[in-house]
């Protein structure tokens, strides 16, 4: 049973004076301090070119947004909002500042609270006062979590998926009429073209529409479910929001497959046994946001005997069921927990990413576990357990608490090093922190303005700061399930060939053109790191060797002249040193390879030169 609460009586002082339109200008205000110490930064060197500038999506005419490209997430919504702040900021805020990041940092503040302000007449429309929901839509707002959203440009999706999967929600709870589902499934579809996790808002819906809507949800009707009677419409209302979702499956996994990575531990079985631990490292994240990082390991879990999974399975099961215990609706305390568990589905590592979690993934889950503190406060002031007082002292407190946070944190989504910086300092065994840190080191090269003499001065250490964080990511626990394995080994590889280590270089361009069956690497990557092998393998007299790397390069990459010249040179090592009966037939191939050379190519001349060389045999 639910503890009788009429929330409406909740009181917060002063506010209570405000209009809604002043509440909102507070929220809107508050959560401005989220970029504090960002607003001017220019895009990311991580990401946001890749998903901006780079994004052939993003590019030529505004078809482009609506067509599926390979390797690319399919979120028209969100690339559309891009096209729209280039063309209505690009021109002054580039005169004014030379880029127009800030102001697309800006509107990502702008989707951000105006996915707040949603949230806070959703929570209304499950029965909360106003400024009680208020109160909570606050927090959602300014909470160090949301950083990576607003700060982030490229992360704009976030904000954007929950701006329409809220408001898909909210029309869901509004009084039924013929337009409520058409309304529903045309915003969760927005959702999902904004980002695919929103996919996680189908079981809430079901769940809302399970429980009763507002009614069962505020205890004025009982929820009782009779299958033959109440499954069968919840069933039609919730066929058209299945059917977008398994329309948006199928153009993400299309499109994004060579993300897909082994789950942590290597199984499904194991996945469900590591999110345990991820849970309850999220929840840590929201009572505690302290030591945030935009990159973290996980440490997968393989066995029901593990310590961890035991504490952690302890714990959720005594926060949930103390939580609804105590709580003053214990209907909508099982709502808010079954909101944060089932909206992070889609991030739990069943279809598993290089990612197992980032601090971004709750951000649709957030409001859930908000709804769930607030029932279980509630419940234990109305039973006298909490006087009024220390509540009305702790808010004001924790809302500083939450805004001094999150104003820090915003510095470190200035410029790629800090990021990264910052999360290798805090998650030195993920590997990506490093991958991410490398590419700040990359950025410091192709930014350098000095000299010719002084950046040669500076160049060997930049790169040995890049080369590094590429050993660091080498042996990382976790490198093994990132997509940039190969390429890291061969920067790697390359600085230890610049510095004469012969052997350690051959072994890194090894791991890079045969990585581990489990690891995506491009076939232009691995034929990089095969021709680098090659060329290795050369000045260790290893000629058999470097023609055999140089064969399998030239295999994945039929026709380049790079690979092409490559496999001259050490074909040509082979004839010099070991001439045979099939010296002719190898030079023979190796002629008609180099002929294949075009004249504009910047090989050309040497191309001609190994021919004549090779003529001769």
């Amino acid at each position: 049973m639910s503890v009788p609460v009429d929330s409406a009586s909740t009181k917060t002082g002063i506010l209570d004076c405000l209009s809604d339109r002043w509440l909102s200008l507070l929220l809107a205000a508050f959560a401005l301090l989220l970029l504090a110490r960002c607003w001017n930064a220019d895009f990311l060197f991580y990401d946001d070119f890749d998903h901006i500038h780079l994004n052939p999506q993003f590019q030529g005419s505004i078809e482009n947004t609506f067509r599926l490209t390979p390797a690319l997430e399919y979120m028209p919504v969100t690339i559309l909002s891009y096209r729209l702040d280039r063309f209505f900021f690009d021109d002054a805020c580039s005169l004014l500042l030379g880029t127009w990041a800030p102001a697309a940092r800006l509107m990502n503040w702008v989707y951000h609270v105006a996915a707040a302000l949603v949230l806070w007449r959703l929570l209304m429309t499950l029965g909360l006062s106003r400024m009680t929901a208020w109160l909570l839509a606050l927090v959602f707002a300014v909470h160090p979590t949301a950083c990576e959203t607003v700060c982030w440009i490229s992360e704009r999706k976030n904000a954007l998926s929950a701006l329409c999967g809220f408001a898909s929600l909210l029309v869901f709870l509004r009084p039924r009429s013929s337009w409520r589902v058409p309304a529903t499934t045309l915003l969760f579809l927005a959702a999902n073209l904004s980002k695919p996790s929103a996919l996680g808002l189908l079981p809430v819906l079901v769940l809302l529409d399970l429980f009763g809507g507002v009614e069962g949800l505020s205890g004025a009707a009982p929820t009782r479910w009779r299958p033959g009677r109440d499954w069968w419409p919840v069933f039609l209302r919730m066929l058209p929001l299945a059917v977008v979702s398994a329309a948006i499956v199928a153009l993400n996994l299309s499109t994004h497959q060579h993300a897909i990575v082994q789950p942590p531990g290597g199984t499904i079985y194991t996945a469900l046994l590591t999110d345990a631990t991820i849970l309850v490292r999220y929840l840590s994240h929201v009572f505690w946001p302290v030591g945030l990082s935009a990159v973290y390991y996980v440490e997968p879990v393989t066995s029901v005997w593990d310590v961890r999974l035991g504490g952690c399975l302890l714990t959720l099961a005594a926060l949930i069921s103390g939580t609804i215990w105590l709580a003053g609706n214990r209907r909508r305390a099982l709502l808010g927990w079954l909101w944060f568990v089932l909206a992070l589905t889609p991030q739990l590592n069943l279809i598993a990413i290089p990612y197992p979690m980032q601090d971004r993934y709750i951000y649709l889950s957030l409001p859930g576990l908000l709804l769930v503190i607030y029932e279980t406060v509630n419940g234990m002031r109305v039973r006298s357990w909490i006087p009024a007082k220390p509540i009305s002292f702790a808010v004001p407190a924790i809302l500083a608490a939450l805004l001094s946070l999150s104003a820090a944190r915003s510095h470190v989504y200035a410029n790629t090093y800090e990021l990264f910086s910052d999360a290798a300092r805090k998650q030195p065994q993920a590997a990506h922190a490093h991958y991410g840190l490398s590419l700040a080191y990359k950025q410091l090269h192709y930014g350098m303005s000095q000299s010719p003499a002084a950046q040669a001065a500076d160049l060997d250490r930049i790169r040995g700061l890049q080369a590094e964080q590429s050993w660091a990511f080498l042996t990382c626990p976790d490198a093994t399930r990132q997509i940039h394995f190969a390429s890291m080994a061969l920067d790697a590889g390359k600085y230890a060939l610049s510095q004469g280590r012969l052997d350690e270089a051959e072994r890194y361009f090894r791991m890079g053109a045969f990585p581990p069956a489990t690891v995506f690497a491009a076939p232009t990557v691995r034929a990089a790191a095969l021709m680098q092998l090659s060329e290795t393998e050369l000045l260790q007299k290893k000629n058999e060797d470097a023609l055999s790397a140089a064969k399998a390069a030239l295999a994945l990459t039929p026709g380049q002249d790079d690979a092409i010249i490559v496999y001259a040179r050490a074909a040509l090592a082979v004839l010099k040193s070991q001439p045979g009966s099939d010296a002719h037939q190898l030079a023979t191939d190796v002629c008609e390879q180099l002929k294949r050379v075009g004249r504009t190519s910047a090989v050309y001349g040497q191309a001609l030169k190994l021919i004549k060389e090779c003529s001769g045999y």
